[in-house]
């Protein structure tokens, strides 16, 4: 342990020097780079070089300013061809693009290109110039080679069958090129099917067999598929389903430990439907991907060390932005950066010992405190090993009065609780000694009691911030009880600034509140829809009564409503009131009228004739009581003839008003979510407003209103059944009545022309419907 600590006092030291400076002042050239390549793409050209031209000393930089400035050529002279409509000389020119570099890949180009190929599409291919034909073409092929790579070999057959359309014969590699792709379309879709006729059988084996057999079919290495055996070699399966027990979750996790990130990104993409946030997940280890093959490619050139050190921190800062396995992934990037770290520490040590050059045992500490600053512990064995060997190469000068000095910014920033730039400065003051006096016990144990402040403080506050993640986490799984044992551990820290932590716990406090309230709102309202499947009323009114108490106020609103509904269903005696209700139905009646006619005292036959009305009703409604009232008033219209010796004498028409009150007799103490019978009785009024008679005889007709009385009173019965719940009842009755009262006044004239006792007394019978709808 000493030679540990007197090998960070070295590290800390020559940190401070100006080597360590140049050597990782470039801490943003990976997201200069990025920004260029997004400027590139969106045709800003002039943008992109100015930021590759920041760097020029970094060969990946001076790489792509070459390829930036060759694009911008291709770029300027395409898009004046392109601004002239001169669509076959643009696409000539746009193409050149792909010669510059293998794999490159330009937005605005590769929008220009497809602009130029719609174009084409609309001219006869006879009418295109054989040079502008064979280019299409191969810009057609390589679409269908995207396509199979993608597995879409509908898209593919098309883009070949395309490209063979232009290109036909004309050239020879694109013959080639597009003949191939066919084949491959064939072969992919005969392996289709055979893969899908073998995987319905759920034969592990033989499914694993099959999908080996597309390489054979493939011209092209696919990843999905790739994906896919892995997994059933694994005996795992690729996609979750209905039958399958394992749990996301678990198997990200497994995928992140072993750092098999492109297993994760798959495994994401095929069972999204499982997987919470699964669109970000899915988006932020693609983009982690990309950082790993920007690095991969940045490790072939020693020379963009300070380029990679910005590439590995933008790789764990992305790895932490990862939905649930953020964490673990972070640990993975910060392995590949340590195993490269290490690996310059060992080479410039070996260079230092092969010149005698101090300076690159300088820079082998440099990439070791790098190393050493990742925190990963189980790793830092070999670290050390390395550390004590560099050390043995070192000179060691007295450096107490600048240790001292640097005490004062310390005592300052543990003064504003600055804890991690206190921290920073006390590593620096004892890389200042550089194992030359921190290590006499005399002299340091004046400052034993400072730097343990220092240390202890930075101690709370990185549990500080990893309680903080471990809470945020098990509030947003609604892992409530668990957050709560994780405020109490935050509660027992020992912080240079209380009063930070303390507001931080009120803010969780109510936090929890807010998760065991959602908590409780959840689970008694899935309890309450489930006892609803099952048409246990009871319980899930009482459920929802429950999930109502945790409610928010709008989640409060939309429970009441439902509370309201089931409530008669739940408790039918509550909806069994002593009080009356009243109740506005609307109503129809369907039936027959066949009057009772005398003309001059002589009966006369009349046929059946129809009646119908439609209009409102009042009923006021009571469970308890055997005994309702209601009150009605319907338009009505009826036609009938009357007869002599079977020939029509005349054809009568009346219409009007017809106001009834009645009783309603039915049991008492009934379920008002079930039917009832009823028996009415009572008294109507017909109020005639328009009356038409055919006169056969005479052949003459009349309007006259006069001949009728202005009421008249009749009798009314019904028989029917209702179901009158609280926020729903209909009715439906068969009813008769019988106008005793008759319908003309004294001054009828008969349908013979003569003036006498005439009268007609209705006789109906019919059916009546009504609904309550509120």
């Amino acid at each position: 342990m000493r030679v540990k600590h007197l090998f960070i006092c070295l590290l800390l030291f020559i940190s401070s020097s100006k080597g360590w400076c140049q050597l990782f002042q470039n801490r943003n050239l990976y997201d200069i780079w990025i920004t260029a390549e997004q400027y590139a793409d969106a045709g800003k050209f002039n943008e992109a070089i100015k930021l590759y031209e920041a760097a020029p000393q970094v060969p990946e930089f001076a790489r792509q300013l070459k390829i930036t400035r060759q694009l911008q050529t291709v770029f300027q002279t395409g898009e004046r061809l392109y601004r002239a409509k001169k669509y076959a000389e643009a696409l000539e020119a746009y193409s050149k693009y792909r010669e510059i570099a293998p794999n490159l890949h330009t937005a605005i180009l590769d929008a220009r290109i497809q602009t130029c190929l719609q174009q084409l599409d609309k001219v006869l291919v006879k009418k295109i110039a054989e040079s502008t034909r064979v280019v299409a073409g191969f810009e057609y092929a390589y679409k269908g080679d995207t396509k199979l790579l993608e597995l879409d070999t509908l898209a593919a057959l098309g883009y070949y069958n395309k490209a063979r359309q232009l290109g036909g014969n004309l050239n020879q590699t694109l013959r080639e090129q597009y003949l191939a792709g066919l084949q491959s379309v064939k072969a992919l879709r005969k392996w289709g099917e055979d893969y899908r006729r073998i995987a319905v059988t759920e034969d592990k084996a033989l499914t694993l067999d099959i999908l080996r057999k597309y390489r054979s079919a493939s011209k092209y290495i696919i990843s999905t598929l790739e994906y896919e055996i892995k997994s059933a070699e694994e005996g795992q399966r690729a996609i979750l389903g209905s039958r399958s027990q394992g749990n996301p979750t678990e198997r990200m996790n497994q995928y992140a430990q072993d750092c098999r990130i492109e297993d994760l990104a798959y495994f994401v993409k095929n069972n999204s439907s499982f997987i919470p946030q699964a669109v970000s997940t899915s988006r932020l280890v693609d983009e982690y991907r990309a950082i790993e093959g920007d690095i991969a490619r940045l490790l072939k050139d020693p020379g963009n060390g300070p380029f990679l050190e910005s590439a590995y921190r933008n790789l764990i800062e992305k790895a932490g932005q990862i939905p649930s396995v953020g964490g673990t992934i972070q640990l993975c990037a910060k392995k590949l950066y340590f195993e490269y770290l290490y690996g310059q520490a060992v080479w410039s040590e070996k260079e230092g010992l092969e010149n005698g050059d101090k300076t690159r045992y300088q820079e082998a500490l440099r990439y070791s405190m790098e190393a050493y600053q990742l925190g990963l512990s189980e790793l830092n064995t070999d670290l050390e090993v390395l550390q004590r060997r560099i050390a043995a190469q070192l000179d060691c000068e007295d450096r107490r009065q600048d240790f001292e000095n640097l005490l004062v910014g310390i005592r300052l920033d543990l003064s504003q609780c600055q804890v991690k730039s206190a921290k920073t400065r006390w590593d620096t003051a004892a890389a200042r000694l550089s194992g030359c006096g921190l290590n006499n016990s005399q002299f340091s144990a004046q400052y034993i009691a400072l730097r343990d402040s220092v240390y202890q403080f930075y101690i709370a506050d990185s549990s500080l911030v990893s309680l903080t993640a471990r809470g945020n986490q098990a509030l947003d799984t609604r892992k409530c009880e668990e957050a709560r044992g994780i405020i109490e551990q935050i509660q027992n820290l020992w912080m240079c600034d209380p009063g930070n932590r303390d507001s931080l716990l009120l803010q969780y406090r109510d936090r929890i509140s807010q998760c065991e309230q959602l908590t409780c709102y959840i689970t008694n309202r899935n309890k309450a829809i489930q006892s609803a499947e099952n048409r246990e009323w009871k319980k899930s009114y009482d459920y929802y009564q429950q999930a109502y108490t945790c409610a928010s106020e709008t989640q409060k609103l939309r429970i009441k409503e439902i509370m309201e509904d089931m409530e008669c269903d739940a408790y039918p005696d509550r909806c069994q009131k002593s009080n009356v209700s009243v109740s506005l139905e609307p109503s129809v009646r369907i039936g027959i009228n066949k009057p009772k006619y005398t003309e001059e005292g002589k009966a006369w036959e009349t046929t059946y004739g129809y009646l119908t009305s439609a209009g409102l009703q009042v009923s006021f409604l009571s469970y308890l009581n055997p005994l309702d009232v209601v009150l009605g008033l319907d338009y009505f219209q009826t036609e009938y003839q009357s007869v002599d010796k079977g020939d029509p004498k005349g054809d009568f028409k009346i219409s009007g008003a017809d106001a009834y009150v009645a009783f309603k007799l039915h049991p008492t103490g009934t379920d008002p979510n079930r039917l009832r019978p009823y028996l009415k009785g009572g008294f109507e009024v017909l109020l005639p407003m328009s009356y038409s008679l055919q006169n056969h005889y005479k052949n003459e007709s009349t309007r006259d209103r006069s001949l009728l009385k202005k009421q008249s009173l009749g009798t009314l019965a019904a028989l029917g059944i209702e179901l009158q719940k609280k926020k729903f009842g209909f009715f439906i009755e068969i009813v008769g009545g019988y106008n005793f009262s008759g319908i003309y006044n004294a001054n009828a004239v008969s349908s013979s022309g003569a003036k006498g006792k005439t009268e007609a007394q209705f006789r109906t019978a019919g059916i009546r419907v009504g609904a309550r709808l509120w």
